[in-house]
């Protein structure tokens, strides 16, 4: 008896290390596309701003 609930509860600790694994990578790919977007968005701000000080300079 005692032996079924052990392998019940190594059998649910298995499963439930598998969904956090599963959701591990699943929040590392978000955070990665997050972050190329995020360095995306700083690139296009710094030509912006080469854009304007070149605007400036020839006002």
């Amino acid at each position: 008896m005692a032996r079924l609930a052990v392998s019940a509860d190594l059998k649910q600790r298995d499963r439930q290390l598998t969904d956090l694994q599963t959701d591990l990578r699943v929040n590392n790919a978000k955070l990665a596309e997050a972050q190329q977007a995020e360095a995306l968005i700083m690139r296009k701000s710094r030509g912006l701003d080469d854009a304007k000080r070149e605007v400036d300079l020839t006002v």
